[in-house]
């Protein structure tokens, strides 16, 4: 009861006032989420290992607080981006895959198909996978490389399908860490959405039946379902780390 509260010099009072900064507060399920922005509620994303030349099983578990609309792109920075498997003995270095047109940016012919796979992987677009054994109609990612020497990993959502607001999407794929560790970093996500076709009973703000929708950045939480997660990491650590 605050009006049985009064401390040390002070005096009694019968309201407790208080505020919740919505954009600085994270949000689990819907829970404290900011009514209008498009954001990620759960945006965790996890690696099985960052030691050097390991292949890292990497998952993400997503849930944004409104549906991710049918082709829209969904970007991840901040990882070490694709290397082709290096040999110690003899020293040599694996064939790099074919290079396909990027769909994020069709003027690009840079661009790698990585396998998508989980129980959602499902929900984003098919195509081929060109190194290791060649696997055509799978479903795919693409590293994009970008002027800087970084990579960013594109997902682009099926036209028929679109990430739900009410259900977590979970799916994983294979990356080769780095030979040398990297500086730290923080991986993020963003979407964009042009012209996108509206899902269920969303509405439309162009008139017709689709309409633009972005999320801004947000820095992943690394870990899975963690309470103070990290959001940097080094990838290509040793042993001794």
């Amino acid at each position: 009861d605050a009006s049985l509260s009064n401390g040390h010099g002070g005096k009694p009072f019968t309201e407790i006032g208080w505020t919740l900064d919505f954009m600085t507060s994270f949000a689990e399920a819907g829970i404290l989420a900011p009514e209008h922005d498009a954001v990620f509620l759960n945006r965790y994303i996890s690696f099985s290992s960052v030691l050097a030349s390991e292949v890292s099983n990497t998952t993400l578990k997503l849930r944004p607080n409104t549906p991710v609309l049918p082709q829209s792109f969904m970007t991840i920075s901040g990882l070490p981006g694709f290397a082709p498997k290096y040999y110690d003995c003899p020293q040599s270095t694996e064939t790099s895959p074919h290079r396909v047109q990027c769909r994020h940016s069709t003027a690009s012919l840079d661009c790698i198909n990585v396998k998508l796979e989980g129980p959602d992987a499902v929900l984003f677009t098919t195509g081929s996978v060109t190194y290791g054994t060649l696997q055509v109609g799978v479903h795919v990612g693409q590293w994009q490389p970008l002027a800087n020497g970084e990579a960013i990993l594109v997902l682009q959502v099926d036209a028929e399908a679109h990430l739900p607001s009410d259900a977590d999407t979970v799916l994983w794929f294979e990356m080769l860490n780095p030979r040398f560790e990297t500086p730290r970093r923080t991986p993020a996500i963003t979407v964009s959405c042009f012209r996108c076709s509206c899902v269920g009973q969303l509405s439309c703000t162009l008139g017709e039946n689709v309409f633009d929708m972005d999320f801004p950045k947000q820095p992943l939480l690394i870990g899975m379902d963690c309470v103070s997660c990290a959001t940097d990491v080094s990838f290509g650590v040793d042993d001794f780390h």
